[in-house]
């Protein structure tokens, strides 16, 4: 299998003591299309916020092929990320 562009393991993210994503483990291979389908309030926004390193899990694990979204600031890792 190729190494994968985006990976999560047991990603999860509380807001107060409401689990809104739980548990996600995923694996993108580059050239992948992907989809993210649920319905309203199933966690499909917090999980691209929290790729993008827009927020941080609660526990869990998320990083793109070059690094972890948490290691630089959310500003840096937006345009870091843009596609090209």
């Amino acid at each position: 299998m190729i190494d994968p562009v985006i990976h999560t393991s047991r990603l999860t993210r509380y807001f107060g003591s409401r689990p809104v994503v739980r548990d996600l483990d995923i694996a993108i291979p580059a050239g992948q299309v992907t989809a993210l389908l649920g319905l309203n309030g199933a966690g499909k926004t917090t999980t691209i916020r929290i790729i993008m390193g827009l927020l941080r899990p609660t526990r869990g694990f998320s990083a793109h092929s070059r690094s972890s979204p948490m290691a630089c600031p959310p500003n840096r890792t937006a345009r870091a990320n843009r596609f090209s």
